[in-house]
Order: C-alpha cells, then structure tokens, then sequence
C-alpha cells in the first residue's frame, strides 16, 4: 500500500511529513493511543503488514491529525521519537522560531539590491562550522562566461543577444 504512516498528511493548520511506518508503538504512543497495542493486529508486525490493518493505521493518523496543529504533532512526534515534521510556506519557513533559533537562515551583503537572507548551514556541526563562501548569483552575472567561454558565441553574437533582450 502506499500509504503506511508515512507521507504527508493533512491537519488542523495545514500538513505535516511523517516517517512512522517502523514506529508503530512510537506514534500511538504520540497520538495517547497506547491501548492500540494491546490489539493483536496492531501490536503484531507482521499483521500491521497486511492492507486492512494498514489502512485502518492510517485512518486512524489521518483522523488524530485532523484535530491538531502542525505544532502539536511536532512536539508530541519528538517526545515520542517518531520522524515527522511540519510543512511550512516560505513566509513561515523564514519567520519559524525553531530555524531563527539555530541561525539557519544567512545574510550576506549584496550590491545592487542591499541585503539578502537565504537558507544558510543545512546542520549544525562543531568540528567543522558553517561558513558562506561565496553569495550566490547576480541573474545573468555568468552569461558571458557561459555564452563566449562555454558555448562559444563571440562578442558581437553577445551584445546581440542583450539587444534582443534574450539575456
């Protein structure tokens, strides 16, 4: 089946990614189910294996999500050691305490348009820090590199090129 408590998964304020198909005892401990074990299909491995028994695991997720908020899931999903995170848009990406709170997010000077701030280290590691080594691109910063010294177009096919307002 496709669906096996893992995906993404829609709840009260938008949706979260889970990776608990191997974790079973682990996400009803989370969703304050733990009687779900006592139930042979659900405590049994092999019967969580079969695709009645994975559905009704799934309906089950998909039902205890409907009533919580992607904050809730991840704190109860990381007191019980089960991977899952909230999805975020952008706007929330930039402004989520959790990434403002380990400086994920950098900022670099750039010329013309002033400071710009991007996703920075992807994690935190003492033996080797995070530094930013170059800025990404201006658009169209490397066109001449890569028109006349890649594919070979030469200065004048150039300057048509910009007239044209191809690049």
């Amino acid at each position: 089946m496709e669906s096996h408590l893992r995906g993404i998964y829609p709840c009260k304020d938008g949706y979260v990614d889970i990776w608990g198909q191997d974790r079973v005892p682990q996400v009803v401990e989370m969703m304050d189910m733990p009687e779900l074990m006592e139930i042979p299909l659900f405590a049994s491995p092999d019967a969580r294996e079969q695709p009645e028994v994975i559905e009704s695991l799934d309906q089950l997720v998909r039902d205890w999500f409907s009533h919580h908020t992607r904050q809730e899931i991840w704190d109860r999903a990381q007191r019980s050691r089960v991977l899952a995170g909230p999805l975020f848009s952008m706007d929330e990406a930039v402004e989520e305490p959790h990434f403002r709170g380990r400086g994920f997010w950098a900022t670099s000077e750039r010329s013309p348009i002033g400071a710009v701030e991007y996703p920075g280290r992807p994690i935190l590691m003492g033996e080797s820090p995070w530094q930013m080594r170059r800025m990404a691109p201006h658009l169209g910063q490397h066109n001449e590199e890569v028109y006349c010294g890649m594919l070979g177009y030469s200065s004048s096919e150039m300057a048509q090129l910009r007239q044209m307002r191809v690049v």
